[in-house]
C-alpha cells in the first residue's frame, strides 16, 4: 500500500520534483503545505452553507409578490395574502430551535469525535483517512441539498446528516500530523501562522458560494460545496504524501 501511494504521487509530481535531495524536499514541503491548507479550508467551507441558508429555511412573512417571483425555489407556503417562506421542518414556530439543535448536534459530534479521529489517524494511512473524510463530507453536503429536489421534510433526515457531517469533518488531527511530519520543529511559528489562515479563507469561500445560490435555489448552496469537497478529496488522493519517509 505504501509503495502504491508513493508511485501515484511520483508519477504526478515527477516533473516538479527534480534536482538535489534538498530541492526535492523543499518542493514536497511546499506541496504538502498547500494541500493541507486546502484540506482544512475545504472543511471550513463545507460548514458555512447551513448558516447562510437559515434565512431561507426559516423565513417568515413573505409577500404574495415574493411568492410569485420565487415559486421555483421551493419551500413557500401560501397563506391568504401572505406567504410564509421556509422549508419544513424549519419554517414553523419552533424553526429556530430546530436549526439550533442541528448546529448543536454537529458541534457535539465534531468535538467528541476528535479524540477518536486522532487515535485512528495515527494507525492508518493518512492519505486514505483524509480522502475518506472529505469524500463523506462532500456526499453528505450533496444529500442535504438534494432534500429540496426530492421534497424531503423529515427532521430525522436532516439531523442524521448533520450528525454524520460532524463525524466526517474530524480531519484536523491528521492534517496537523502531516504538517508535523514534514516540518518538524523548524520555523514552527511561521509555518503554522500562515497555515492557520485556512479558517478565514474557508469561511469566506463557503459564505460566498452558499450566498451566491441561497436566494435562487438553496439546494445549490449545499451541492456546490459538496462537489468542491469531492474534488479536493481527489487531489488529496493523488498528491498528498503523508510523511517524508515515503520519499527518502
Amino acid at each position: 500500500m505504501k509503495a502504491n501511494t508513493k508511485e501515484i504521487s511520483a508519477k504526478i509530481l515527477g516533473p516538479l520534483v527534480t534536482g538535489s535531495a534538498d530541492r526535492q524536499r523543499s518542493v514536497h514541503r511546499a506541496i504538502v503545505l498547500l494541500v493541507t491548507f486546502t484540506i482544512y479550508a475545504t472543511y471550513r467551507m463545507s460548514r458555512r452553507p447551513l448558516s447562510i441558508a437559515k434565512s431561507v429555511l426559516h423565513a417568515e412573512n413573505c409577500t404574495l409578490q415574493h411568492l410569485n417571483n420565487n415559486n421555483k425555489t421551493g419551500g413557500l407556503i401560501f397563506n391568504g395574502t401572505e406567504a410564509q417562506c421556509g422549508w419544513a421542518p424549519f419554517n414553523g414556530h419552533h424553526g429556530k430551535e430546530v436549526l439550533g439543535l442541528m448546529d448543536s448536534s454537529f458541534l457535539f459530534l465534531y468535538a467528541f469525535s476528535m479524540f477518536a479521529a486522532g487515535y485512528v489517524a495515527e494507525r492508518v494511512n493518512i492519505r486514505y483517512f483524509l480522502f475518506a473524510s472529505l469524500t463523506s463530507c462532500g456526499l453528505l453536503s450533496i444529500l442535504l441539498g438534494l432534500a429540496k429536489e426530492f421534497e424531503v421534510h423529515s427532521l430525522w433526515y436532516f439531523m442524521m446528516l448533520q450528525i454524520l457531517m460532524g463525524l466526517s469533518q474530524t480531519g484536523l488531527p491528521a492534517v496537523i500530523s502531516v504538517v508535523g511530519n514534514w516540518y518538524g520543529s523548524s520555523k514552527k511559528g511561521l509555518i503554522f501562522g500562515f497555515w492557520n489562515w485556512h479558517t478565514s479563507v474557508g469561511n469566506i469561500v463557503g459564505a460566498a458560494i452558499a450566498g451566491a445560490f441561497v436566494e435562487t435555489d438553496w439546494s445549490l448552496s449545499f451541492i456546490v460545496p459538496g462537489v468542491v469537497c469531492l474534488l479536493v478529496a481527489a487531489m488529496v488522493f493523488l498528491l498528498l504524501i503523508p510523511s517524508k519517509f515515503f520519499c527518502w
